[in-house]
C-alpha cells in the first residue's frame, strides 16, 4: 500500500500538507479548456463546409491548418495546467485527512504510463470526488470508499477515451478494407475519392464532437471539486 501513503507518511512524519485552494487553477483551466472548445467548433464548421462543397484538399484551406495548430497548442497548455491542478488537489484530499489515496506525485505519473493511463487518472477523478465531498465525515479517513463513484466522471472518461478506440477501431476496419483493393493504383485512387475524403471527414466531425462534450463534462467535474474542497477546507477549520 506505499503507494498510497504521502512522502511525510513514509519518513514517519506526522504533520499533514496544508489545504491549498485550487480556484485560480480551475479559473485558468477552465479558460484554456473554453477555448479548445471555440478552435473545435470553429474546426467542425470548416470542415463541415468542405464535406458539402467537395473541396476535400486541406492545403487550399490555411485557415484550417492554423486552426488546427493553435488547438494543439491550447491543448498542450490545458494539459499541463490540469497537471499542477491534479497534483494540488491531491494534495488537499490528503490535508482533509484521506487515507488509501494516491500520492499527488502519482495522480500525475499515472497520465504517462500505457496502458495505466486508461483507468488510473480516472480513478484519481474518482479519489477526488469521493473525499472533497463536503458530506464525507474523514474520521478515519477511508469513509471516501463508501461513497457511490460519480456518473458525470464515468460519462466523462467514457467519452474522453472514445475518440482513442473509436480511431484505432476506424484504422483497423479502414485498413482492412484497404487491403481487398487489387493493387497500389486502384488503392491510391480510393484514398483520393471523393467517397473516402468524405468518410474521414465525417470521422473527424464525430470525434472533434465527442471531445466537446467530455471538455464540457470535465469543466463541471473539476468546477465541482474545487468548489467541494474550499468548503470542506472552511468545516475543517
Amino acid at each position: 500500500m506505499w503507494l498510497y501513503k504521502t512522502a511525510k507518511d513514509i519518513r514517519g512524519e506526522s504533520r499533514i500538507p496544508s489545504f491549498r485552494s485550487i480556484s485560480n487553477r480551475t479559473i485558468w483551466l477552465e479558460r484554456f479548456i473554453i477555448a479548445t472548445i471555440i478552435c473545435d467548433i470553429i474546426s467542425i464548421a470548416i470542415q463541415s463546409y468542405l464535406t458539402l462543397s467537395g473541396e476535400y484538399n486541406l492545403q487550399l484551406d490555411p485557415i484550417l491548418r492554423v486552426i488546427t495548430t493553435f488547438t494543439s497548442i491550447i491543448t498542450i497548455l490545458a494539459f499541463i495546467i490540469s497537471l499542477f491542478w491534479y497534483y494540488r488537489a491531491s494534495k488537499n484530499i490528503h490535508s482533509f485527512g484521506a487515507k488509501q489515496v494516491w500520492r499527488p506525485i502519482l495522480s500525475v505519473i499515472w497520465w504517462f504510463i500505457p496502458p495505466l493511463n486508461l483507468y488510473l487518472p480516472y480513478d484519481v477523478t474518482q479519489q477526488f470526488w469521493k473525499a472533497s465531498n463536503p458530506q464525507t465525515k474523514l474520521v478515519i479517513g477511508n469513509e471516501w470508499k463508501d461513497i457511490a463513484s460519480s456518473n458525470i466522471i464515468k460519462l466523462w472518461w467514457i467519452l474522453f477515451l472514445s475518440p482513442l478506440f473509436g480511431g484505432l477501431i476506424f484504422g483497423l476496419v479502414y485498413g482492412v478494407g484497404l487491403g481487398l483493393i487489387p493493387n497500389d493504383l486502384e488503392e491510391e485512387s480510393f484514398m483520393q475519392s471523393n467517397r473516402s475524403l468524405l468518410v474521414f471527414s465525417m470521422v473527424s466531425i464525430a470525434f472533434s464532437v465527442t471531445s466537446i462534450i467530455s471538455y464540457i463534462y470535465f469543466i463541471k467535474i473539476i468546477r465541482l471539486i474545487s468548489t467541494w474542497q474550499e468548503l470542506k477546507s472552511g468545516i475543517s477549520i
